[in-house]
């Protein structure tokens, strides 16, 4: 009986500590689902509505760091990105190669397949 709850607070420990990664790439078409484990928390698809990010409704096509309703870091604002699916891609692998003094604290995402169930959710966003 130990041997088994041990082993079940092993597995459970495992999935804690791994758990957005497992199911982002558990369902990767799912970029819906993904948003809201990795993105959410900082970001709304609501049209105006800013969290600790900037909303991302509308986001393909609109230049980095002009959403007038938030405040971007200089270095945001001076990268000239007009964001596509190629530069959200790159973003989201990683934010800081991609803008030097970003002040997004996310630190990337590593699995291609999530990245790109991301970006093809936030380009169905109007």
């Amino acid at each position: 009986m130990v041997s088994r709850l041990s082993s079940f607070g092993l597995a459970l420990s495992l999935l804690c500590l791994c758990g957005v990664g497992l199911t982002a790439s558990a369902d990767p078409l799912d970029g819906e689902q993904v948003f809201k484990q990795q993105c959410a928390v900082c970001h709304s698809v609501q049209p105006g509505q800013t969290l600790a990010g900037p909303s991302l409704a509308g986001v393909m096509g609109r230049t980095a760091g002009t959403l007038d309703s938030f405040r971007f870091s200089p270095s945001m604002k001076k990268s000239g990105i007009v964001w596509s699916k190629e530069q959200i891609d790159a973003f989201l692998e990683s934010p800081r190669r991609l803008v030097s003094g970003t002040s997004m604290a996310y630190p990337g995402e590593r699995n291609p397949t999530a990245r790109a169930a991301i970006v093809d959710y936030l380009a169905a966003i109007e």
